[in-house]
C-alpha cells in the first residue's frame, strides 16, 4: 500500500510530525515510507550547525532541493566550543551538538584571522538568510552564536525570520565577546528583533545589556511592547541579564509584572531583574499554571518578608521546579502547597553576608561615594541569617522535593544538615565556597549520609581529560566512582565536566566483589544502565 501512495504526499503527512522519534517510528513501518522519511524528514528535522557552513546554506536555497522545507528547528551554534566558555554562562545550558545530515557535503570550520577580515562571516550570514525564505515549516530559531548578527535594518537575520510567520520560539544568547567592533546593534537594541507576534517560547540571554531608564537600568521599551501586547500565548519566557558596565546593577520589572497576563505561562526565569514586593506578588498569584520559577535575588531584594506575608496560600498550585536564592524560598515554601519537586540555589547558614544577597545600589541612593563604600564594608560584615528558621521549616513541610540544588556551602556539616532534613533527596548538586577545601574521604562520607541519592554533580571531583582516558588519568577517576557507589548504593548517574556524565553499570552480583562498572556520554544522552554498542566500559 505505501509503494502505491505519492512521495509527495508522504512528505506532507511527516511535516505535520514535529518529533523526531514519532517520524523514525513511523519509517521502520515500511521501506517506502523509510525512503522518504529518513533522508528527508528526519535527517533536517533539526539542523544544528555554526554560521560558517556554505555547503549547507547552497544546497538548502536551490529551488530542486525540497528539504530546507522539512526544516522545523534551526541552531546557530557557536564558532568554536571555546567561546561560551569565555562567558559566564554554563555550558550545560545549551545543546552545542552539531546536528547535519550524514550525508551532506562536509566543511572545513573557518579559523578566525584577523588579516582576512570578516568577509566569510558576512557571506555565511547571507547565505543563511536566502536560505530562511524556503524554510516555510521552521518553528524554532536559536541564535547561540556569541557574536551577534551582521546585518541590521529590513534585511536583516529577524525580518526574514517574521516573515515566514511560522515562528513559534526564539531562543537568543548574546555574549559581550566581540572579535571585531560591529556597527550593527546589539540584539537587544535591535528594533527588528522585537516584531514578533504570537511566539510561545522567548528566551533571551545577554552580556551585553545596557538600556537605561530614569531610574537605573530597565527593559528596552520594545521589548517590553512586545512581551505585553504581541505575546498573549507565551508558555516560557527567560529573561537573564547582565547589565554591561554597571557593576551590581539590574534590570527593574515592575512595569512587566504589574501588566503581563499569560494564562498559559510555564516556565519563568529571571537573573539580574529586580522589582517591589506588590508586583511580584500579583504576578505569582495571578499564573498559576506556573510549573517552573528562577527568580533573581533582588526579586524583591531585602524586602522578602513582605513576599512571605502577602503571598496567597493557594498561590502556584502547580508548582514543581523552583530556583533562588534561600531567602526568596523560605518566603516562598511559607505559602506553597507541598508539591515541589527541585528547589535549587539554597543553604542553610546560620551567619550571612548581605553582600552574597542583595544588591544595594537598586535600593538605595547614596549621597557620595564614600557612603556607599562604608554601606558596602558594612554589607560585607556577618550577621545571623534573618530567614535560616523559616526556611527549615518549609524544607520540613515540602516532603515532596527530590532534587537539591546547595549553594555557597563552607563544610560538609553543613550539606550534610540537608540529610536530616530531606532524607528524600534523589538528586543532589553542592556548590561549595571557592576557597574551601574539603578532603575527598569527607565527601563520599557526607554523599552517603543521602540514603536516596540517585544523581549527583560533581564537577570539582570528576576533571575528565581532553581526548580518550589513558591508565594514568582513568584509574584516579575510576577510584572516585567506585567510591562514590559504594558510599550511594543507588546511584545511577555522576554529572562531570565539559559536558560528560558517567553512567554506573551495576550487577549485583559481583558490586561488592568487584565494584561497579561505568561510561560516559554526553550530558544530553540517555542515563540506561546498560552499554551501547562502540562504548568503552571502564571499572573492573
Amino acid at each position: 500500500m505505501p509503494d502505491m501512495i505519492p512521495s509527495d504526499v508522504f512528505d506532507q503527512i511527516l511535516n505535520h510530525i514535529d518529533d523526531p522519534i514519532d517520524i523514525l517510528n513511523f519509517a521502520l513501518s515500511s521501506k517506502a515510507l523509510y525512503s522518504v522519511a529518513v533522508p528527508r524528514h528526519l535527517h533536517y528535522r533539526d539542523i544544528r550547525t555554526p554560521l560558517y557552513n556554505p555547503s549547507l546554506w547552497a544546497s538548502l536555497y536551490r529551488k530542486d532541493d525540497i528539504r530546507a522545507s522539512h526544516i522545523h528547528s534551526l541552531t546557530i551554534l557557536p564558532d568554536t566550543v571555546y567561546d561560551l566558555m569565555k562567558t559566564m554562562i554554563p555550558c550545560k545550558d545549551y545543546d552545542i551538538r552539531k546536528r547535519l545530515d550524514p550525508n551532506s557535503t562536509p566543511y572545513e570550520p573557518m579559523i578566525w584571522d584577523p588579516d582576512r577580515g570578516m568577509d566569510e562571516y558576512v557571506e555565511a550570514e547571507d547565505s543563511m538568510i536566502s536560505a530562511l525564505e524556503r524554510m516555510v515549516c521552521l518553528r524554532r530559531f536559536a541564535w547561540y552564536r556569541v557574536e551577534r548578527p551582521f546585518f541590521s535594518g529590513g534585511n536583516d537575520l529577524w525580518t526574514a525570520l517574521r516573515n515566514l510567520g511560522t515562528i513559534e520560539e526564539i531562543d537568543i544568547y548574546e555574549g559581550n565577546y566581540h572579535r571585531r567592533s560591529s556597527e550593527s546593534p546589539p540584539i537587544t537594541a535591535s528594533s527588528t528583533f522585537f516584531t514578533f507576534l504570537g511566539l510561545t517560547t522567548l528566551k533571551i540571554r545577554t552580556d551585553n545589556f545596557s538600556i537605561h531608564g530614569p531610574n537605573g537600568p530597565s527593559l528596552p521599551l520594545m521589548l517590553e511592547y512586545m512581551l505585553l501586547n504581541n505575546l498573549p500565548d507565551l508558555e516560557v519566557l527567560v529573561l537573564e541579564i547582565e547589565v554591561r558596565n554597571e557593576l551590581d546593577r539590574t534590570a527593574n520589572v515592575d512595569h512587566i509584572l504589574q501588566s503581563a497576563h499569560w494564562p498559559r505561562l510555564r516556565v519563568l526565569r529571571f537573573y539580574g531583574t529586580s522589582c517591589r514586593v506588590a508586583p511580584l506578588t500579583r504576578f505569582l498569584a495571578d499564573h498559576p499554571s506556573l510549573e517552573e520559577l528562577a527568580l533573581a535575588k533582588m526579586m524583591p531584594g531585602r524586602l522578602w518578608p513582605q513576599l512571605a506575608a502577602n503571598l496567597p496560600h493557594d498561590a502556584l498550585p502547580n508548582l514543581r521546579h523552583l530556583e533562588c536564592a534561600p531567602h526568596q524560598a523560605a518566603a516562598l515554601l511559607e505559602n506553597l502547597r507541598p508539591r515541589l519537586e527541585t528547589l535549587l540555589g539554597i543553604n542553610l547558614q546560620t551567619e550571612v553576608r548581605d553582600s552574597n544577597y542583595f544588591s544595594f545600589f537598586d535600593e538605595i541612593v547614596f549621597p557620595s561615594s564614600r557612603e556607599a563604600a562604608e554601606f558596602y564594608e558594612r554589607a560585607e560584615e556577618t550577621r545571623a541569617s534573618s530567614w535560616r528558621d523559616l526556611l527549615l521549616r518549609g524544607l520540613e513541610r515540602h516532603r515532596t522535593i527530590t532534587r537539591l540544588g546547595l549553594s555557597l556551602i563552607h563544610s560538609v556539616v553543613e550539606a550534610a544538615e540537608f540529610a536530616v532534613i530531606a532524607p528524600q533527596t534523589s538528586e543532589i548538586d553542592i556548590e561549595f565556597e571557592a576557597n574551601g577545601r574539603i578532603p575527598e574521604t569527607e565527601l563520599f562520607s557526607m554523599y552517603a549520609l543521602f540514603p536516596a541519592l540517585e544523581v549527583v554533580h560533581v564537577y570539582c571531583l570528576m576533571m575528565l581529560p581532553i581526548g580518550p582516558l589513558t591508565p594514568e588519568s582513568w584509574v584516579p577517576m575510576n577510584n572516585r566512582v567506585q567510591a562514590f557507589a559504594r558510599a550511594c548504593p543507588r546511584l545511577r548517574v555522576i554529572w562531570a565536566v565539559d559536558m560528560k556524565k558517567l553512567v554506573i553499570i551495576r550487577d549485583d552480583k559481583d558490586i561488592k566483589l568487584c565494584g561497579v562498572k561505568w561510561v560516559i556520554r554526553p550530558w544530553t544522552a540517555n542515563e540506561e544502565p546498560e552499554a551501547r554498542s562502540g562504548e568503552t566500559v571502564f571499572g573492573p
